[in-house]
Formats: C-alpha cells, sequence, structure tokens
C-alpha cells in the first residue's frame, strides 16, 4: 500500500517554495507514494501544480500567519499585528485546520511547506498524523526572543522532523534533534545546454532581485555608478516604474509615489539612467536570462540560502554574493564565485570590475559550480534524502 502525503502550501507567487516542491513530488516514488497539495489561496500557483500533473486541492484559510523570520520580524505596529496573528491562529488551528482534517481523506503524512504554518501543524498533530515542516526561513531570534521562543515551541511539539533548507536555517531553529538539512532542489540542465565560452568584452551579470530590499536592489543599484563602462547588468524582475502620467492629476500622483517610495525611486533613476543597466523586468523563464550571462550577483542584505544561486550553478555559472549566513553555503569564495563584504556596492563593483579584467576566470568557476549543483542540490539526490525522512517516520 502507498504511503499518503498532504503537502500543504500557503504562498500565492511563483518562487522558490512551490517550483522545490513541484521537483520534490515529480522525483518521488511513484510507486511508493500518493500526494496531494493543499493550496491555501487560489492563486497562479495552482495552476502551476496542475501543469506539472500534481493532484491540487484549495482550500481558502486565513491569512495572518505567525511569520518570524529575520527579513521580516519588526513591526511598528507590534501590538495589534500579533494580536491578530494570534487570534488567526486560533482559528485555524481550532476550526479551519481540523475541520478541514475531519473532513478530507486520511493521510500517512502531512508535509507544511514553511515554518509560518505551525496552526497547521498543531492541527494535524491532534488528528495524530505524523509531521514534516519545511523550514525555508531563516528563523530570527528578535530582541527578547519571546516570539521566537513561542514559534520554536509550536514546531517542537507539533512536528515530527524538521527539513531545513540551509544549515544556517537549522542552526537559528535550534531543534537539532528532528533535524535534519536537505537542500532545495533544482533539476539538473543536460551538459548540452552548457556554454563555457568566453561570451566577448562586456561582462554580462544578471540580477534577479528585483525591488526587494532584502534582496540587494538599494545595494545593486548604488553599484552602477563604479562599474567598467564593459560591466553590463541585466535587471530581471518585478520592478515600480516611476513615470508622470498626463495632466494635473498625474503629475500629482507621480508625485506622491515619489515620496511615498522614495528609496525605490532613487534606485529606479540610477538604473534608468546608467549605462551599465538593462532593465528588462519580469520573465517566465530566469533560466533563459541565466544561460545568456556570464555569471548571477546576489547582493542580499538579509541571512538567505538563494535558489537562483544554485540554479546558476546548475548551467555552470559562477555566482557573486554577499558574505552573509546562507550565501556562504552556496558560495566557495574564489572556487565557484565571489564573496563581497556585506552591504557594500563599492565592493560589489569592485568585484565585477576585476571580474571583467580576466573573464576566462570564470569558465574554470562554472565547471566547479556545476560540480557542486550536481553534487548537492540535484531533484533526485534530495528525494531520496526526503523519502528517507518519510521511511523513519512511518517506522517509528
Amino acid at each position: 500500500m502507498k504511503t499518503k502525503v498532504l503537502y500543504v502550501h500557503h504562498g500565492f507567487g511563483v518562487g522558490g517554495a512551490p517550483i522545490s516542491l513541484i521537483n520534490l513530488i515529480n522525483s518521488l516514488d511513484q510507486n511508493t507514494y500518493d500526494v496531494k497539495v493543499l493550496c491555501l489561496r487560489d492563486s497562479v500557483v495552482v495552476d502551476l501544480f496542475k501543469k506539472n500533473n500534481i493532484q491540487v486541492e484549495v482550500y481558502p484559510s486565513n491569512t495572518n500567519w505567525f511569520i518570524h523570520n529575520k527579513s521580516g520580524s519588526y513591526s511598528p505596529l507590534f501590538f495589534f499585528k500579533y494580536w491578530n496573528v494570534y487570534r488567526s491562529w486560533k482559528k485555524v488551528a481550532h476550526q479551519e485546520a481540523k475541520e478541514y482534517f475531519q473532513k478530507s481523506e486520511k493521510f500517512d503524512i502531512v508535509h507544511l511547506n514553511s515554518h509560518v504554518l505551525s496552526s497547521w501543524a498543531y492541527a494535524a498533530k491532534k488528528q495524530a498524523y505524523k509531521v514534516v515542516l519545511h523550514n525555508r526561513e531563516a528563523v530570527y531570534r528578535g530582541y527578547f526572543g519571546i516570539r521566537y521562543g513561542i514559534l520554536r515551541r509550536l514546531i517542537n511539539d507539533n512536528c515530527d522532523r524538521v527539513i531545513n533548507i540551509s544549515q544556517d536555517n537549522m542552526d537559528r531553529l535550534g531543534l537539532d534533534d528532528k533535524s535534519v538539512v536537505i537542500y532545495n532542489s533544482i533539476k539538473i540542465p543536460d551538459s548540452s545546454e552548457l556554454n563555457y565560452e568566453n561570451s566577448g568584452p562586456t561582462l554580462k551579470v544578471l540580477y534577479l532581485g528585483g525591488a526587494s530590499k532584502i534582496k540587494g536592489y538599494k545595494i545593486i543599484s548604488q553599484a552602477l555608478k563604479y562599474l567598467k563602462p564593459n560591466v553590463l547588468i541585466e535587471f530581471a524582475g518585478n520592478y515600480p516604474v516611476f513615470q508622470a502620467a498626463e495632466g494635473v492629476k498625474g503629475q500629482l500622483k507621480f508625485q506622491l509615489k515619489k515620496l511615498l517610495f522614495f528609496g525605490k525611486y532613487q534606485s529606479f533613476k540610477e538604473i534608468s539612467g546608467s549605462r551599465n543597466a538593462k532593465l528588462t523586468g519580469f520573465s517566465e523563464d530566469p533560466m533563459k536570462s541565466l544561460k545568456g550571462s556570464d555569471l548571477l550577483v546576489s547582493p542580499f542584505v538579509e541571512p538567505h540560502f538563494s535558489r537562483p544561486a544554485i540554479e546558476a550553478f546548475s548551467l555552470g555559472k559562477p555566482v557573486v554574493a554577499s558574505d552573509i549566513e546562507g550565501m556562504r553555503e552556496i558560495v566557495d569564495h574564489n572556487e565557484n564565485g565571489f564573496l563581497y563584504p556585506y552591504n557594500s556596492a563599492q565592493e560589489l563593483a569592485n568585484t565585477l570590475n576585476r571580474i571583467a579584467e580576466d573573464k576566462s576566470i570564470l569558465i574554470e568557476m562554472g565547471k566547479k559550480g556545476r560540480l557542486k549543483a550536481e553534487e548537492l542540490y540535484s531533484a533526485d539526490r534530495n528525494a531520496r534524502m526526503v523519502e528517507s525522512v518519510y521511511q523513519e517516520l512511518m517506522e517509528s
């Protein structure tokens, strides 16, 4: 008899979490596991699962999740925010998720795709399910550790195993006795898709972070003014466009937008006015952009394990990244890429300028990155590791 696994996914954007989950499901032993995905929002992610022939169900649930990661740990409206989070957590744990598990088909394992789903962990454990939590975020200890302590206790009490996507994530959560590190998985492209040839005199750099502060949008836009003429950065992703509309009303809206989003407006000005920048916007196929680039830049300003970085490695492309937790696990300095001092636009530019002087060094680095991707990040390898977690739970 097959082991029945329910995956619970809360997000609505097409990012690393759903893509990694799809890679995992498609790499599981189909003769051993019968899987279903429960989406807590009806969004494009649902269509993505269906496109990959994965059974999916939509069960709309409350969206005030108990989130406590390094990139979203503080709010000026602290009391009101967490009062609503508390009320939402209780409603989900004692009503919404409880009713779902009572009415749905029975499963052997419930696999939660984020640490924010502690309310679903509570409800699943009350139904005597084996519960696996996928910790994809860098949990924050905070100023006093109160919220951290509550979250850690909820996960410890209601989850049987925790899968962390990096050693840094595991260390931050601190539940070593029930934790394991299994990196995000990617489909390793065939070797025929690799291109180690020198692309010419211009260093083609790809940035995929969009206008996200934690992904280093401000830093990379500030670095433009220090770059040499033969460095070109392609800005792919979602960016706010600041453009004045016609008429008095349009001008007023434009000025108000500049005032409310001053930091992003300044970054947009620096990008749109630089000869070293090419703004391409959102792409449904970032791998195509990676293939046409010499390297990827990941200027994160908060601890993070970057999926685009391991995708770049799979294509034989080196990575330039900020020297922070998470990225240090991916990029081996002077081996498959470069680490530059955290949060420094000048040092980021200096690193890219040095590479532009001798692009031949990228070929050997790209080959080493490819080897690391094959060794640590392949979907098949990591699926076997997840299966070992499932088997251990079923035998316990």
